[in-house]
């Protein structure tokens, strides 16, 4: 990560060099003036998704460009940058990273006004390219760090972190014209009003990124309370949904997967279950062996939890990884709902698979106790490739070692038993 950061900060110190040739006492002031500005907007940031914060840096840096040019915004830049890093006790790495992208974000915008045309002096629809071009080159360079941090797409990551945002980066981006148009034409006057309009501004932000966000939560809420009351009706299952919808998100990450695929397997297997409110009582406790007919009651859960949350509108994914996680990866015909073969479900559906055996296996159930670690990570490689994914498998076994679940030589340890059975057989 280093290196990456170091090859940004080269690319944005050459930009800083040719940008600032011979800065004068006007730029140096007014940079320092907006480095306060842009530190103070920055404590304050708007929450709008997982992936990150806005703020009002953004019209700032926009306003400022287009008023005061580009040397005194390109260190107002860096201070800024500086002074919040200091007061908010942020990694140097960040503090680089982000003083660097700005600078490469506000130069390009800048000279790529004048490439097509623009004059500063007499800003018509050209200057819609000043924030587009700011936007579009600082997303791209926060979401190729996180690309490479995560191991994904630079398109993917680029989108995922962009897909929830786009109409608030639009309104701040917008807004730094508005800003810059109103000091130019009302000078102090203007101040007032854009103070006024900043405030307003971020209170409008405020409000929609709360809405959304007390949204979601009330919607996870809902979820774990419906499950919560489901998993009451048997002791030996309460909190399984909440364990695999962790163990889901963890294989979900270290495969790679995009954020927002990420966040329907979770949800899906806090939910996989939500079918079992079909099932009778005396069925899901009964401690003995099921009769051929109380058996095909159990199966059905997962097509009443299909039809369940298929009556949730874009709620069509996790539907499918509840109707399918009983699916056997070869299409074996003791699979729930067997009209594919497991390999073609989605990928939700045969992480949940992993997931929910694994958990089922190491928690106590009327008709078993619980099987230890070892035992119970040697089941799912014993029926890889048959019930299981085998991909799905060796991340989950990967997994169990990196949180020291099972020890490292767990696979050595299989070949070494299953060699000395082959030995006794002969």
């Amino acid at each position: 990560m280093w290196l990456n950061v170091v090859s940004i900060d080269l690319l944005a110190l050459i930009v800083f060099g040719y940008s600032l040739k011979s800065p004068t006492i006007f730029d140096l002031l007014w940079g320092l003036i907006i480095a306060i500005i842009l530190a103070l907007s920055e404590l304050y940031p708007l929450h709008i998704n997982d992936e990150g914060d806005l703020t009002l840096s953004i019209s700032v840096h926009i306003a400022s460009l287009l008023l005061l040019g580009l040397p005194a915004t390109l260190i107002g830049a860096v201070f800024g940058e500086i002074i919040y890093g200091f007061i908010s006790h942020q990694p140097r790495i960040k503090v680089c990273f982000n003083a660097a992208q700005t600078i490469i974000s506000s130069a390009s915008a800048y000279y790529f006004f004048l490439f097509i045309g623009g004059d500063f002096n007499r800003l018509g629809f050209f200057a819609l390219f000043i924030p587009l071009t700011f936007i579009v080159v600082n997303t791209l360079l926060v979401a190729w760090i996180l690309a490479l941090s995560n191991n994904q797409p630079l398109w993917d990551t680029w989108i995922s972190l962009n897909q929830n945002t786009v109409q608030y980066t639009t309104i701040l981006g917008i807004g730094g014209l508005a800003f810059a148009g109103l000091l130019h034409s009302y000078s102090w006057l203007g101040v007032i009003i854009v103070i006024i309009m900043m405030i307003c501004l971020r209170q409008v932000l405020f409000q929609a990124s709360y809405n959304l966000r007390t949204m979601k939560i009330r919607f996870m809420q809902t979820v774990r309370v419906l499950m919560t009351a489901l998993e009451y009706r048997d002791p030996y299952t309460h909190g399984h949904s909440s364990r695999v919808a962790v163990w889901c998100r963890k294989i979900a990450n270290e495969m790679g997967l995009e954020p927002d695929e990420v966040e329907q397997i979770h949800l899906g297997g806090l939910m996989h279950d939500v079918g079992k409110v079909g099932v009778p009582d005396f069925i899901l406790k009964k401690p003995g062996k099921l009769s051929e007919e109380e058996y095909e009651q159990i199966k059905a859960h997962t097509a009443i939890g299909e039809n369940i949350l298929l009556e949730m509108e874009g709620m069509e994914y996790i539907a499918s990884m509840a109707k399918h996680h009983h699916l056997y990866y070869n299409g074996d015909p003791r699979g729930y709902n067997d009209s594919i073969p497991g390999k073609e479900a989605s990928i939700g559906a045969r992480i949940l698979s992993v997931a929910d055996a694994w958990d089922a296996m190491t928690t106590n159930r009327p008709y078993r106790k619980s099987l230890s670690a070892k035992k119970a990570a040697s089941e799912l490689v014993k029926n890889s490739g048959t019930q299981f994914d085998p991909q799905v498998v060796e991340v989950f076994i990967n997994i169990l070692k990196k949180d020291n679940i099972i020890e490292e030589n767990f696979e050595q340890e299989m070949d070494e038993k299953k060699n000395k059975s082959e030995e006794n057989i002969v």
